[in-house]
């Protein structure tokens, strides 16, 4: 996997070619300004909007290692058993642009999304409203309203819009609702499915954790295993911070940052569900080891207990 080659790749070709003042800042975010974590969230700042991104950079890199001989051998046999008729080696470099030209795809997507949403947050503050404000209104609402009322019709609807939306956000936030639904009884008591992560490299490291989904800002990641529930093309500036490892709450071995840990060999853990990722929040240190696929949790924030008890009325849906 760490021979694919995808937008990372070249994102961080062209950071080290600004760090080296061989690329001009206006260069590089005319090219990767538009990415933010968080490709649908209005709240979540662009590239171009943080001077953050272009400080303190320290990349993560990795050799590009050959396929041994021994997982060639037992690929072209997985094959033959499931009569699909081609060599390894075809099969590898089918996969391998399928995986490229699927990830630069959804790099191409974002730049038109990310203007998109701009264009929202501006056409709200043009009325007023703020980008807070802004995301209780749905596509739909916007679109069908801003065409057929005039400008004082139009801050009035909005914004009773935005009341309803707010109120009923607030309803939803208390309701906990199960990872899978098999029948109308999964929703009365929550059960929560031990879910085994997709580990990424061989590697094993021991190091504090950094919970990135309670961070504003960009915050320092170096040497760190960064924790997270899940992650879009626009959180690749991760990469120019040089973490130690990644853990996700959702992913699978071909998802987003299942590709970009495997292309530059950086330990990771995708998709570990909510029993572990729970587990995870309330730990200070951690030992990943990906070789022989196990988290261990070294060092608490909190007590085992209380833990244990938040478990509990979270299943009952007492707490969300």
């Amino acid at each position: 996997m760490n021979s694919v080659s995808t937008p990372v790749t070249k994102f961080q070709e062209d950071l080290e070619a600004y760090t080296t003042k061989k690329l001009l800042k206006k260069d590089f975010l005319n090219k990767y300004g538009h990415l933010r974590p968080g490709t649908y969230d209005l709240l979540a700042h662009r590239y171009d909007q943080s001077d953050i991104l272009l400080e303190n950079i320290s990349f993560t890199k990795s050799k590009k290692r050959d396929i041994k001989i021994n997982e060639k051998n037992n690929l072209e046999r997985e094959l033959a058993k499931s009569h699909l008729d081609f060599q390894e080696q075809n099969f590898l470099s089918f996969v391998k642009n399928a995986l490229s030209q699927r990830e630069e795809l959804k790099f191409e997507f974002t730049h038109n999304l990310s203007d998109a949403l701009e264009l929202i947050a501006d056409s709200g503050k043009s009325l007023g409203f703020t980008r807070e404000e802004m995301v209780n209104l749905d596509i739909k609402t916007i679109l069908n309203s801003y065409k057929k009322l005039n400008k004082t019709e139009l801050t009035k609807f909005w914004k009773g819009k935005i009341l309803e939306n707010k109120k009923k956000k607030s309803i939803n936030n208390y309701l906990v609702l199960p990872s899978i639904i098999f029948s109308k009884k999964d929703f009365e008591i929550i059960q929560y499915h031990i879910t085994k992560p997709n580990f990424i490299t061989s590697k094993s490291i021991t190091t504090e954790i950094l919970n990135l989904n309670e961070q504003k800002e960009f915050p320092d990641l170096e040497n760190k295993i960064i924790l997270i529930e899940n992650a879009d093309p626009g959180f690749d500036w991760i990469f120019s911070k040089n973490p130690s490892g990644l853990i996700t709450k959702y992913g699978g071995v071909a998802s987003h940052m299942a590709i970009r840990c495997a292309e530059v060999g950086l330990p990771a853990a995708i998709g570990c569900g909510e029993i572990i990722f729970n587990h995870l929040i309330n730990s200070y240190k951690i030992l990943l080891d990906c070789k022989n696929e196990q988290i261990t949790i070294l060092e608490n924030t909190e007590s085992n207990e209380y833990i244990e008890e938040r478990k509990i009325l979270k299943s009952l849906g007492y707490i969300k």
